[in-house]
């Protein structure tokens, strides 16, 4: 390991948090990090949930390149991890995660010497709406209760995982990052920690323990109903939403809430990372993906390629160096994993890409997201059963679906922007890119409609 290299580097995802929960009012909530670090105000996800998001993150790839999407779950071993180079030059790697996507069960823990599953430290005290939200939240639960499988003690690592919706793990989860940083320093070994926390994610925790925000009881079971519709995606399978605008305006509160309990938890994290004089630490903040709240007619987080789902917060802090300041040029979170390894001096050819880094050359990044419909049940409406892909190209974002091009401005505040037709035929070759641009997006496109063939020939994107 090189002086020059980061001491340490962290990650801290605040899982499913939008961009304008953290960014919403003009004011920062993170102090150490506004004065010290780069922010992104037009990063994106390249897929809508944590699985292609984090696996996108880890290869440098796009979901259809690694693999792991909505109907494709494993990731592709055919590149190397960004945890496995880092091994490669000389870091331990650790996972402290609150979220099981992020586990084993879909390949993500490849590269790692450690996962440490954070769930199974969490107490749950005297809540009576715990057992109901986490038994009947999800469909594979309410499966599996019906069949038998609690019974048959089939739903353990299901329960202890599912801890995470109902409390609060931030603060811990923290002190226990500090205690794994700690462990290595007096080892005197380089690492690597890449910390999932969930506490904006769904049910957004706005207390210690989880909670309820309406004031009277009327309109707490209104909350609960919303919540309930909104994890199981209803919207999918009905011609209209079963939750009213006033629920999904509260349920977009509750991310507010939890995001305003959490931020001065991480800020003052990051300050103790960053702000280390002894060390060379890169620190990286950022979510994987966001939320929908009723935006584009989309709810919660899969089979979209909105703005409010995948528009992200990004605050990149490098290794003994303050450099505040804002890119509002449209970056892919997926070239996480390129820049990171230019900052340890991994090689193009071990990388098996040409590497940059976003904060020295934004410009170099294709701001790509891409969607794979869900399958609800086998009752997903028709109008949902399609795959999209969207680029963001000058000030516009561009959505391919059902065969047709959209597009719309692109947010610089937080409204969204409604997506429109406009008469285009082909948006890659009328976007106003570069030539070489427009022959990157070609081929990602192209290769995407492949891969969407593949998976399912009649209903991945003809109109």
């Amino acid at each position: 390991m090189s002086g020059s290299q980061p001491h340490n580097i962290v990650v801290v995802v605040a899982d499913s948090l939008r961009y304008d929960s953290v960014h919403r009012d003009g004011a920062s909530a993170t102090p150490y990090m506004s004065a010290h670090g780069v922010r992104f105000s037009q990063a994106r996800s390249a897929g809508c949930w944590t699985l292609p998001a984090t696996a996108s993150m880890f290869t440098g790839l796009l979901p259809h390149e690694h693999g792991a999407t909505s109907q494709t779950r494993d990731v592709d071993q055919g590149r190397p991890t960004l945890p496995e180079l880092l091994q490669d030059k000389g870091y331990v790697t650790r996972q402290l995660t609150n979220n099981v996507a992020t586990t084993h069960i879909f390949g993500l823990d490849r590269g790692f010497d450690d996962v440490e599953r954070h769930w199974k430290s969490l107490v749950v005290r005297g809540n009576p709406l715990y057992n109901c939200l986490v038994v009947f939240g999800k469909p594979r639960m309410r499966r599996r209760f019906l069949k038998g499988d609690w019974l048959m003690n089939r739903m353990s690592e299901d329960m202890e995982a599912s801890r995470s919706w109902v409390v609060s793990a931030c603060e811990g989860q923290l002190d226990r990052a500090r205690a794994i940083l700690n462990e290595h320093r007096e080892r005197k070994e380089p690492l690597f920690l890449f910390v999932n926390l969930m506490d904006t994610h769904f049910p957004y925790q706005v207390a210690p323990q989880f909670q309820l925000t309406a004031p009277s009881l009327w309109t707490r079971l209104k909350e609960l109903h919303s919540l309930y519709h909104l994890v199981n995606q209803t919207h999918l399978l009905r011609e209209e939403s079963p939750i009213k605008s006033d629920g999904l305006l509260r349920l977009r509160e509750r991310q507010y809430g939890a995001w305003d309990r959490v931020a001065s938890m991480i800020d003052d994290f990051v300050a103790e990372v960053h702000g280390r004089k002894d060390e060379n630490n890169t620190v990286v903040f950022c979510s994987d993906h966001g939320d929908n709240f009723g935006e584009g007619d989309w709810e919660y987080h899969f089979s979209n390629v909105t703005d409010a789902g995948n528009r992200v917060p990004c605050i990149w802090l490098k290794g003994g160096q303050s450099m505040p300041g804002q890119i509002d040029t449209p970056v892919s979170m997926r070239d996480t994993y390129s820049s990171l390894c230019s900052e340890v001096g991994v090689t193009d050819q071990l990388a098996g890409t040409q590497l940059f880094h976003l904060a020295d050359n934004p410009e170099r990044s294709s701001s790509v997201t891409e969607a794979y419909w869900y399958n609800n049940r086998g009752k997903t409406r028709p109008e949902y059963r399609v795959n999209q892909f969207s680029f963001v190209s000058g000030d516009r974002r561009f959505v391919y679906r059902a065969g047709v091009w959209l597009s719309s401005e692109i947010a610089a505040d937080t409204e969204e922007r409604p997506l429109d037709s406009m008469g285009l035929q082909d948006a890659i070759e009328d976007c106003g890119a570069s030539a070489e641009r427009k022959n990157q997006l070609r081929a990602q496109f192209e290769s995407y409609r492949a891969f969407s063939d593949r998976i399912e020939p009649s209903r991945s994107h003809a109109a």
